[in-house]
């Protein structure tokens, strides 16, 4: 994938053994939707459908499986069901035992379009790059106008850090999320796409975006770490402060309660 984001190649090259991972997913269909239940950021089912599955009554619609998150007594009866759900659907579907994803593309997408692609991506993995260097990019530019001022070096650098990190740690857990793939493969294709190569890019796009947020967020955890032991450091007095403060208010309202517990006995 990421040798076709870096040569000339209009279409990638890239086969898909398809074959074995079908015979595995077969293999664990309840597992899957179990993992599918604990892992994807759902909201809670509503009493009624909570009511519904622990009665064994579940819908035989997958999206209609995935749109909430049961309790979690329940999830593994769920799972089960939304495993069995994707079992049938895979035996239906007649997949191939691989698939050549460039040559796919080039059945069913122009060579300018696939380009068009191509760039999108590079575009995301660009941005991605550039978003944990700003930070430290902001740092050094502030070594060299504060640099006479500790204090105010620290705090100057770090709320960009903090917030930059936060920013970052937030947006790459989306783009780290599994609800991305399984988004792609359900949504219907763009009106511009051709229907058969939209699956095959959406996956693409899905599985990019993936890759790239799972190694963002540890790169913006550091900053975000750093950001924050700066900042902490910067206002350790403050923070003494108020915390000696809470706990004199918190004293003073057990010694006024204990009396009048005194009182009462």
């Amino acid at each position: 994938m990421f040798t076709w984001l870096e040569n000339d190649a209009s279409y990638p090259d890239i086969v898909i053994d398809t074959g074995a991972i079908i015979s595995e997913v077969e293999a664990n269909t309840s597992e899957i939707g179990l993992w599918a239940y604990n892992t994807l950021l759902l909201p809670g089912c509503t009493d009624e459908v909570n009511a519904n599955y622990e009665n064994g009554v579940f819908p035989e619609d997958i999206m209609t499986l995935i749109s909430c998150k049961p309790l979690i007594a329940l999830r593994p009866a769920a799972g089960e069901h939304l495993g069995n759900l994707l079992g049938e659907m895979i035996a239906e579907a007649d997949v191939p035992a691989s698939i050549d994803v460039g040559a796919e593309l080039a059945a069913n997408m122009d060579e300018e379009s696939a380009l068009t692609v191509k760039g999108q991506l590079n575009r995301v993995r660009s941005l991605t790059r550039i978003l944990w260097i700003v930070p430290i990019f902001l740092l050094v530019i502030g070594l060299a106008l504060l640099g006479r001022d500790r204090k105010m070096l620290l705090t100057w650098a770090g709320w960009p850090l903090f917030i930059s990190g936060l920013i970052g740690i937030i947006l790459a857990s989306r783009l780290a999320s599994p609800a991305l793939i399984l988004e792609n493969t359900f949504m219907p294709p763009p009106a511009s796409m051709p229907a058969p190569a939209a699956p095959i890019v959406m996956a693409i796009l899905g599985y990019l975006l993936t890759t790239v947020g799972s190694t963002l967020q540890w790169q913006m955890g550091i900053i975000f770490a750093i950001g924050f032991v700066l900042l902490v450091y910067t206002y350790q007095e403050q923070l003494l402060n108020i915390l000696s403060n809470i706990w004199e208010w918190l004293k003073l309202r057990f010694e006024v309660k204990r009396p009048e517990s005194a009182s009462g006995d």
